[in-house]
């Protein structure tokens, strides 16, 4: 269960009381997004503090989960981009394998030319024009 009714400046509103806790089956996790030092929406919660009840529940008194999203996604991005400039790399100079799948996918130009981008996209250097998408019209009043 996850609860997050929080009223900035006030004390957030119980949602969960003790009763419902102890009716909860062992195992189950609430997650208490409003936890702060002003209380939060679950009986028990502590802000940054995960604990057990005496029945299997455990509750997180997530303080401010919403701040650390950022962080987390920087350092997942940063370590795609680190896998994706070691997968292009060999011996420490830059080897482009078009041939290689995962290569022919990010690579925009290799050799003076420019590169297809994904599947069934035309070459950006063809001077054929695309097909129109299957169910995008066009506007016969303006266009």
């Amino acid at each position: 269960m996850i609860t997050t009714a929080q009223v900035p400046g006030r004390k957030p509103p119980l949602l969960v009381t003790e009763d419902a806790i102890k009716a909860m089956a062992p195992g189950s996790v609430i997650v208490d997004m409003a936890a702060s030092a002003l209380g939060g929406n679950v009986t028990g919660s502590v802000p940054g503090e995960t604990s057990v009840t005496g029945n299997g529940v455990t509750i997180v008194g997530a303080e401010n989960l919403a701040a650390t999203v950022p962080t987390a996604a920087s350092n997942a991005y940063s370590r795609n981009i680190s896998a994706m400039l070691l997968h292009l790399t060999r011996d420490g100079a830059l080897a482009i394998d078009v041939s290689d799948e995962i290569q022919a996918g990010v690579v925009v130009a290799y050799d003076g030319r420019g590169r297809p981008r994904g599947r069934g996209q035309p070459d950006p250097t063809s001077s054929a024009s695309p097909p129109p998408h299957p169910r995008r019209r066009r506007c016969r009043r303006h266009c």
